[in-house]
């Protein structure tokens, strides 16, 4: 393989790679385009638990973990009335 076709060969495995991993970091993407009247409270609630892992991880600031818990729960009520909605 010549010195031309190992970059081609390069930049479409580091394009392919870079689409791949934007597909799985927006998995959650799919729910608005399936039409999902719910989705972002669904994207809210996993937006807030992503966080509360972080900030527990992290050993982050106590104020910011207790507004992302209180947030949650009522984002899971949201979820629950919207989704009793007819």
């Amino acid at each position: 393989m010549n010195t031309p076709s190992k970059s081609f060969a390069l930049a479409a495995l580091l394009l392919g790679a870079s689409l791949l991993a934007a597909c799985a970091e927006n998995h959650r993407g799919y729910r608005r385009y399936a039409y999902n009247r719910c989705a972002d409270i669904e994207d809210r609630i996993d937006r807030d638990s992503d966080s509360i892992d972080k900030i527990e991880a992290t050993g982050g600031h106590r104020d910011a973990l207790r507004w992302y818990r209180e947030d949650l729960i009522d984002a899971k009520r949201d979820l629950a009335l919207c989704r009793n909605r007819s």
